[in-house]
């Protein structure tokens, strides 16, 4: 008797071992399976952006046309194949009328010079107020033009904020040894101020009650501009 009890309990141990064994297999085979990882999301760049090698954003430096937006800008060409703008900075909204605080001269991205309104000297001559610009008017444009006669061209800017008959400009001529500008006079500009290049003269003309007259201007062994 005591045999068949025994028999009959390893009989129920071995069923209740089969039937674990059967659950664990249905558990494994029926689980779900690991959710696939996202793609990591992509970065968007500006079109002024980039990435370095550790892929961080990278600004770009803004391009001359983005620079110069809304400033006044003009070419002058002081070589063959060599150009370089000038920049006219003003706090001033720059529509019609303004007043510079800097002319900024660049070769190509590079700022190569400063030129600002106290570094022209005392004016005795003419009147002068400062460095100005009026824009689309007979006179008031900078004066663009080789005033020394060495193939470069020079630039002139208005130096006075109102002008009934003379119109003073400051002329800035380019140095050849110095490859920079530098100032070198005060006369009547624009259309009142003739290049002679045959006998190398600049003719000021001027009015005043009684009429107009001439005034010729040569340059000096030592660069200067001299009445004659």
């Amino acid at each position: 008797m005591k045999n068949k009890k025994m028999s009959i309990i390893a009989a129920l141990v071995a069923v209740f071992l089969i039937i674990g064994l059967a659950t664990a297999f249905l558990t494994s085979t029926t689980k779900q399976p690991n959710p696939q990882p996202s793609p990591p999301e992509t970065m968007e760049l500006t079109p002024s952006s980039t990435t370095d090698q550790e892929g961080q954003n990278i600004t770009e430096p803004p391009s001359s046309t983005d620079r110069f937006e809304g400033m006044y800008t003009f070419s002058v060409q002081v070589a063959e194949g060599r150009e370089l703008t000038i920049v006219l900075d003003s706090t001033e909204p720059q529509e019609e009328y303004f007043s510079v605080d800097q002319v900024l001269v660049y070769e190509g991205e590079e700022l190569i010079q400063t030129i600002l309104p106290e570094d022209v000297p005392a004016v005795e001559d003419h009147a002068w107020d400062g460095l100005y610009v009026n824009q689309n008017s007979a006179v008031g444009e900078p004066d663009i033009r080789d005033l020394n006669f060495d193939g470069a061209e020079d630039f002139g800017l208005l130096a006075v904020s109102s002008y009934p008959h003379n119109v003073p400009y400051s002329y800035f001529l380019w140095n050849q040894e110095t490859d920079r500008f530098a100032y070198g006079f005060t006369l009547c500009g624009s259309g009142a101020l003739e290049i002679d290049l045959q006998n190398r003269q600049l003719i000021e003309e001027e009015h005043d009650v009684l009429g107009s007259y001439e005034t010729v201007y040569a340059y000096a062994e030592d660069g200067s501009l001299q009445k004659q």
